[in-house]
């Protein structure tokens, strides 16, 4: 019998072993968050910044899940529970503790016309349990748009990404319905590739690590996106001496460069508008003395 039990124990740990989590256990990421201009004039605090850090794992009914800290998915000082995620493949579940149960909230395997339901939990709508069915319109590598229920449609979602709105983790939150156009998006989100089991992020999103002892990347450069316009904000740490040469470069999907933008001198900020690109995932850089001293993602949708 002891070695069924060992084979047993074996075959579960192995499974848990190879289950890609959502968040790497360690991962540290911020956002900015300015108000929507449905909300101007803007409330007092805004525009503020916050940090997450995911501290905790768990392994629930042989699923290895993430759990994130509120102020991850929407900045307050509610008490609202800490979310526990699990991703299977192309699916990204959240842990409901009144069921025991894991519910769908994206399913990035459905083509077009097919469908999903999403159940929004009563603290986060308010109401009582509110069931949405999410309806694939458009299949594009990881793009999708879907409408939801039958009264709000076109909402661009992006896999690895979640959600296109702003701040805002996996497409449920309390602005779940707010879609800006345009829309200049950095990646604020950290996610887990499928294939490489690698945590991706910008200097504004998921710091690359995985481990308990790993330390954030301290970044020079940071990239905060203006929902309400086609610009963002270029930020750095430290001011921009007055004898280098410092540019933000942007590249589109093959490498091709499509923006190049030199940074103020003596001062921690400038300013690149975005009006005239098209749609899609971009990658930027900063040059300083012909070298390249920060990286990250954009994307851009309308």
């Amino acid at each position: 019998m002891k070695p069924l039990l060992l084979i047993f124990s074996f075959f579960i740990s192995s499974a848990v072993l190879g289950q890609v989590p959502f968040c790497a256990l360690g991962a540290e990421w911020g956002g900015y968050v300015q108000c929507s201009p449905a909300w101007f004039p803007c409330a007092p605090g805004y525009p503020f910044s916050y940090t997450a850090k995911v501290t905790e794992d768990t392994i629930i009914q042989g699923k290895y899940c993430t759990i994130i800290p509120e102020q991850d998915w929407w900045a307050t000082s509610s008490p609202l529970p800490n979310l526990i995620v699990h991703q299977d493949g192309h699916q990204i579940y959240r842990y409901d503790r009144d069921s025991a149960d894991f519910k769908l909230v994206m399913d990035f395997e459905k083509n077009v016309g097919e469908s999903w339901q999403i159940e929004v939990p009563k603290y986060w709508t308010g109401n009582d349990i509110d069931t949405l069915t999410v309806t694939v319109t458009e299949k594009d590598g990881p793009l999708r748009r879907v409408n939801i229920n039958e009264w709000v449609d076109n909402i661009l979602l992006y896999e690895g990404f979640g959600g296109v709105n702003p701040n805002c983790r996996m497409f449920i939150s309390p602005s779940f319905f707010y879609v800006s156009d345009p829309f200049v998006w950095d990646e604020l989100t950290c996610y887990s590739d499928p294939v490489e089991g690698l945590l991706y992020g910008s200097s504004t999103g998921c710091m690359p690590t995985s481990t308990h002892d790993s330390k954030p990347k301290e970044v020079a450069y940071r990239i905060f996106p203006n929902p309400a316009s086609a610009q963002i904000n270029i930020v750095s740490s430290y001011p921009n001496h007055f004898n280098e040469t410092a540019e933000w470069i942007l590249v589109d999907a093959v490498g091709k460069e499509v923006q190049r933008e030199q940074l103020r001198s003596g001062s921690t900020a400038s300013i690149a508008r975005l009006d005239n690109l098209p749609e899609g995932i971009y990658f930027w850089k900063i040059m300083v003395k012909h070298q390249s001293v920060e990286t990250g993602k954009l994307l851009i949708a309308r």
